[in-house]
């Protein structure tokens, strides 16, 4: 049986009913019924943290060094609302060691008019089945890991910018011939 996010909210809200009642009328010291509270106040809210990237929202993380592009969605900055835009990607890690290799994910960024304009050419790529590849790209940075226009403008910055850079992907090549040695080419 799997229960959904509901199901468990529900399922830890019963628990944490069920404690109360075993603290209310049991006769175990106050040290192990308050250590009983701690421990589901705890879980109840590791668990709480813990749907997002299960339910499968995009993730704040870094993307990976090197992706394919799957899909990409933008959504502008709103003045009237105060809302900042994000630039959302849905990605596979092309790092053969990664943890899950080959497994979709999804990912946020802050949106810049420049990332903005580069992922909509890749939109329109992958709407005309032009497969697309990204690389992470740190900052040219100078002395004290400030970045050069940062400089200028008076501004410090502790972490590195990253920024993306996208292209189209390399045609993949014909699998190898099993159980044929590869000949050499007939010389003249």
């Amino acid at each position: 049986m799997i229960l959904s996010s509901g199901g468990l909210n529900t399922m830890y809200t019963v628990l944490a009913a069920v404690l109360l009642g075993l603290n209310l009328f049991s006769r175990w010291s106050w040290r192990t019924k308050m250590m009983a509270v701690v421990t589901v106040s705890i879980s109840y809210i590791v668990m709480y943290l813990s749907f997002p990237p299960l339910l499968g929202w995009p993730s704040k993380d870094a993307m990976p060094k090197r992706f394919s592009i799957i899909g990409v969605y933008m959504r502008e900055p709103d003045k009237l609302s105060g809302e900042e835009g994000n630039v959302f990607f849905w990605v596979v890690d092309r790092d053969p060691h990664a943890a899950q290799p080959n497994v979709p994910r999804g990912y946020i960024v802050p949106f810049t008019p420049e990332l903005h304009a580069r992922a909509k050419q890749v939109g329109a790529k992958l709407k005309k089945n032009i497969p697309q590849v990204g690389e992470q790209e740190e900052a040219d940075l100078g002395t004290h890991n400030v970045s050069r226009e940062q400089k200028e403008g008076g501004q410090k910055s502790i972490k590195p910018k990253i920024d993306y850079v996208f292209s189209d992907a390399a045609p993949e090549g014909l699998p190898p011939k099993t159980g044929e040695e590869p000949t050499a080419a007939p010389s003249r």
